[in-house]
């Protein structure tokens, strides 16, 4: 219980502006919360909790940071040892993150202006957890990343105007490495299996990607360098693909 009143006195003092908003609730052991809101009209919404109550161990970790105006972050974290960064400078960010099982850990950057990012995480083995690296700068940018299972990786970079990202990781061991720079691009990834790879560049205007894998050791390199490409590539099996499109 003194836990969560330092943490709350802590947030209403690193709070400054006006109309910041700050609703923290932490349930169970050893959970850390660490809040800076500066500007106007921010707001944080963080849950850590245990769902078998206070004496499992819990381990969670969420710290953000967000300059600018009407930023808002919702954090959930349920269980034992999630750690969530998020850092939105700008105006009008969206991020959501909901964390469900052991180790799963996200790191969230947001620049400029109206960019959105979705993470949702639920791991399956202690110990072997999940990761999400993302970071947009630009304006209008969307990202969802949902992983299922164990030890995937996800690393997505968004720079740029109205890019768009829809990522899925379900299985074990599966590695995704995405960059959309410039303008409307828009990337599908669905990985369901075992160490499969995708690596995804588009750098130009309205390049279209859609690319899923099913099995396991499938692995695809996509490269689209101009404007109006589009790809749609399925793999089952071990297949390795690359496409290069200047």
């Amino acid at each position: 219980m003194r836990l969560m009143l330092g943490l709350f006195l802590c947030v209403l003092n690193t709070a400054y502006g006006a109309d910041n908003l700050a609703s923290i609730q932490q349930l169970g052991e050893l959970q850390t919360a660490t809040l800076l809101q500066t500007g106007t009209g921010n707001q944080v919404v963080l849950e850590q909790m245990s769902p078998l109550g206070a004496l499992t161990g819990s381990a969670n970790l969420a710290q953000l940071t967000q300059v600018g105006f009407d930023n808002s972050s919702t954090v959930k974290q349920a269980d034992n040892n999630n750690q969530a960064y998020l850092d939105q400078v700008g105006d009008t960010q969206l991020a959501m993150v909901t964390q469900a099982g052991a180790v799963n850990v996200a790191y969230i950057t947001q620049m400029t202006e109206s960019n959105t990012l979705t993470v949702n995480q639920t791991n399956t083995s202690e110990g072997l957890g999940n990761s999400v690296t993302a970071s947009q700068d630009g304006v209008l940018n969307v990202a969802e990343v949902m992983q299922s299972g164990i030890a995937n990786t996800a690393q997505l970079s968004q720079v740029g105007t109205s890019n768009t990202a829809t990522l899925s990781q379900y299985g074990e061991d599966n590695v995704l490495n995405v960059l959309q720079a410039m303008s409307g691009n828009q990337a599908r990834i669905e990985q369901n299996g075992t160490a499969n790879q995708v690596t995804l560049s588009q750098t130009g205007i309205n390049n279209v990607a859609g690319v899923t894998q099913l099995g396991s050791n499938n692995s695809a390199t996509i490269v689209q360098a101009g404007n109006n490409h589009v790809v749609n590539v399925v793999e089952s099996g071990g297949v390795s693909l690359t496409v290069i499109q200047p």
